[in-house]
């Protein structure tokens, strides 16, 4: 887990999920996919598709134990191609792909986290001025799926990240506008092909999330009618009441304090 990554849940409860139980291995999927141009797939043997997101390394799980012990080799080709910048780091964005670039090469599974990551920030410039625009600077990752939801498909994992990427280069924030708002997709499971119809970028200043076309509520005109669309609620109703959102209000405070002393 980063340094720069906030646990909202107890993350020892992850290592019980469906996922990591699989192969001993989860990664959470980062901002955009892979280009079919990138020599990679040439080089692992492996057509580029739309079945995987790359992951973003704010947080993983591993067992090297995982896959009958193969995920150790794992970790190994992954360091040989972090220890060969001159090729690999024109092919990778680093210590994220090459995991999963591993994987591919090697025929081994991994799991992905089920659900794509929301934005999270508020309604303020990077220059902590007041905005009427949502600006988003990190991520809240979403928990996985426990034994008891295995089939259960409306089940939605809570947040477990609140990944501070864009966050920690500022100065000047509102802390009570630091983490006050998120912004994700309604239909938002990994594989969901209505997924096409959200753009996730990074702008320079904001992680932005937005709708391609109409929204696809009932009711809504001009509505698409497939129930996409791009929701933005208070981070409270996310979290609750409870004793999580009172220490994300707290850690505003000293998260702005920290960077101002910077």
């Amino acid at each position: 887990m980063d340094s720069d990554n906030i646990p909202l849940i107890d993350p020892r409860t992850l290592f019980d999920s469906i996922e990591y139980k699989q192969s001993g291995s989860v990664f959470w999927a980062d901002l955009n996919k892979d280009h079919p141009d990138n020599a990679i797939f040439r080089i692992v043997g492996r057509t580029c598709t739309d079945e995987h997101w790359p992951a973003e390394a704010g947080q993983l799980l591993f067992d090297k134990r995982g896959n009958n012990g193969l995920n150790l080799a794992i970790l190994h080709l992954s360091n040989h191609m972090m220890t060969n910048p001159d090729m690999y780091g024109f092919l990778s964005y680093g210590d994220k792909d090459t995991f999963r670039y591993s994987f591919y090469a090697l025929g081994l599974p991994y799991q992905q986290a089920p659900k794509i990551f929301a934005t999270t920030g508020g309604y303020q410039t990077q220059n902590g001025e007041s905005s009427l625009d949502f600006c988003g600077h990190s991520m809240i990752q979403w928990g996985l799926t426990p034994l008891s939801a295995r089939h259960d498909p409306s089940y939605h994992p809570p947040p477990a990240f609140l990944h501070t990427i864009l966050a920690k280069h500022r100065s000047n924030l509102q802390p009570s506008k630091l983490f006050s708002h998120i912004k994700r997709p309604r239909l938002d499971g990994i594989s969901d092909p209505l997924l096409v119809r959200t753009l996730y970028e990074f702008t320079g200043d904001c992680f932005a999330l937005t709708l391609k076309g109409p929204d696809g509520a009932p009711g809504v005109e001009n509505s698409m009618m497939d129930g996409q669309g791009v929701d933005t609620y208070p981070l409270q109703d996310v979290l609750g009441d409870g004793h999580v959102w009172r220490e994300v209000e707290r850690l505003s405070e000293e998260f702005v304090k920290i960077n101002q002393n910077n």
